[in-house]
C-alpha cells in the first residue's frame, strides 16, 4: 500500500533543538509516512534536509529581522505566507501536519485543509508569554487537533496558562537514536582538552544561562585552578560572553566551539555535563550527554531537567540545595531577571556541585552509570509507539481506517 504523507512545518530548519527533533522524528516514521518538511525562513547553519522542502520565505534570511516589524508589516507578512502554505498543503494531501514553535504551529492552523493537525510546545516560555499574547495564540491552539508537549511538566501547565482543555494535551518526549550518537562520539573530534573539563551545549542566546555559568565556572577554577570550560554552541550572545569570561579573570580557560555538525566527540571527551537555563523544553543536550556517558549537574529549571534526572520525584518540586538525584545532580534554578549578588546561594550550589564531580571519583563514576541506565528510556522504539497512539486516536477521531492511515510493525 502506498505510504501517506506527513508535513512538518518549522521557523527554519537552523541547527538547534527542535530543528534536530523534527528530522529524528521524520527518520523515525521513514516506514510509516513519506515526510515533507516546510520552513518559514532560510538561515546559516542550517541541518542538511534529507527530505522534501518547501521554504516559504516569510521575512529576510536573518530571523532577528522579524522582531523591528512594524505589526501590519508582521500581517501582511504572515497573510502572504498563509497562501502559500495553504496552497501546499492541499497540493500535498497530506495526512497529518506537525509544527514546532509558536509561530509554525500558527502557520499550521491557518494553513490547514483536511488534514490533523498536530502542533507542538517545545519550550517553557510558551507558559511566561504576555497575557494578550497567550490569549492570541489561545485562539489559534483550540483549533488544533492534538498539542504535543515536550516535557511532563509543559503538558501540567499549558492547560491552566491558556484555559483549554487538558484533554487537548499530550506529553511526548524527543524520540534519539542512541546507538547512532554513541557512535559519532568516537569519531576524531574537532578540538582536544585536558581533564578536568567541563562542558555546556546550547545556542549562545540568553535562555541558555552561560552568563551565570561563568560566575559559577570561576568559582570552579578558584577551588580546581586548570579546570577548562568547553561551551559548544552559536548565536548572538558570544561576543558577551568572551568579554564577560575576560572580565572574571577565565578567559583563557574557555573555549567556543561554535556549532558542530558532529558534538558528540567533543561532548565523550570532557568530565561532566552543565545545564545552566533559565528555563527549558526537556534539555536535549542533557540526554545527548547521557548517551555519551557523561555524569550531569543541572539547575532545577522549568521544566526538563528534573523528569530526566528524577523521574520519579514530583516534577513540579524544585531543588532547594544540592539534590542527588537518582541520575544526576539538580541544584536550585537561576533567574534572568536577578542580579548576580541576589541568586549566590543557587549560584554556590552549582559550583559545590560541579566541584564535588570533578573530584569525587567515586560520585562521578555511579552517575556515568545511571546515565547510560536513564539514556535507553529515550531510544527511539519507545518514543516511536507514543507517537503512534497519538496519531492512532487522531484517526479514530477522523474515521479513516487504519489501511488508511499506515500498518504498524
Amino acid at each position: 500500500m502506498e505510504k501517506r504523507k506527513i508535513l512538518f512545518i518549522l521557523p527554519s530548519l537552523t541547527r538547534g533543538g527542535q530543528e534536530r527533533a523534527a528530522l529524528r522524528i521524520a527518520d523515525m516514521l521513514g516506514d510509516m509516512f513519506i515526510a515533507v518538511f516546510a520552513s518559514l525562513h532560510i538561515q546559516k547553519n542550517e541541518y542538511d534536509c534529507p527530505y522534501p522542502r518547501y521554504d516559504i520565505a516569510l521575512f529576510r534570511d536573518d530571523l532577528s529581522s522579524f522582531y523591528p516589524l512594524k505589526a501590519f508589516q508582521i500581517l501582511a507578512a504572515f497573510i502572504k505566507a498563509k497562501r502559500k502554505l495553504r496552497r501546499f498543503v492541499k497540493e500535498g494531501d497530506f495526512l497529518f501536519s506537525m509544527s514546532f514553535g509558536w509561530m509554525a504551529n500558527c502557520m499550521n492552523i491557518l494553513s490547514r485543509r483536511k488534514n490533523k493537525t498536530i502542533i507542538s510546545i517545545r519550550n517553557s516560555d510558551d507558559l511566561y508569554f504576555s497575557k494578550r499574547f497567550i490569549v492570541l495564540l489561545r485562539s489559534f491552539y483550540k483549533k488544533a487537533d492534538t498539542t504535543i508537549c515536550l516535557s511532563e511538566g509543559i503538558r501540567h501547565e499549558m492547560p491552566h496558562a491558556y484555559r483549554l482543555p487538558k484533554e487537548k494535551f499530550t506529553a511526548m518526549y524527543n524520540p534519539f537514536d542512541v546507538e547512532k550518537i554513541r557512535g559519532a562520539a568516537k569519531e576524531k573530534p574537532s578540538f582536544l582538552f585536558s581533564s578536568p573539563t567541563i562542558v555546556a551545549i546550547g545556542r549562545l542566546s540568553l535562555q541558555k544561562g552561560f552568563d551565570i555559568l561563568l560566575h559559577v565556572f570561576q568559582k570552579v577554577t578558584e577551588a580546581l585552578p586548570g579546570t577548562q570550560l568547553v561551551l559548544i554552541g552559536g548565536g548572538r550572545e558570544e561576543a558577551k560572553l568572551r568579554a564577560l569570561a575576560n572580565d572574571l579573570g577565565v578567559g583563557d580557560f574557555v573555549t567556543f566551539c561554535g556549532v558542530q555538525a558532529n558534538p558528540f566527540p567533543l561532548i565523550a571527551q570532557c568530565d561532566v555535563c552543565v545545564c545552566s537555563s533559565y528555563y527549558e523544553g526537556l534539555s536535549n543536550v542533557i540526554i545527548e550527554s547521557m548517551i555519551c556517558g557523561l555524569p550531569v549537574v543541572s539547575v532545577d529549571c522549568k521544566y526538563g531537567p528534573r523528569e530526566i534526572l528524577a523521574p520519579n520525584s514530583d516534577i513540579l518540586s524544585e531543588a532547594r540545595g544540592i539534590e542527588y538525584a537518582e541520575y544526576g545532580v539538580l541544584t536550585p534554578r537561576v533567574y534572568a531577571d536577578k542580579g548576580i549578588n541576589e541568586q549566590h546561594e543557587a549560584i554556590d550550589c552549582f559550583s559545590q556541585a560541579i566541584i564535588k564531580m570533578l573530584t569525587d571519583e567515586k560520585l562521578a563514576e555511579h552517575y556515568r552509570k545511571q546515565s547510560g541506565k536513564r539514556a535507553s528510556d529515550f531510544g527511539e522504539e519507545s518514543i516511536k509507539m507514543k507517537f503512534f497512539e497519538i496519531l492512532s486516536a487522531l484517526q479514530a477521531d477522523s474515521g479513516l481506517s487504519s489501511d488508511d492511515l499506515f500498518s504498524y510493525k
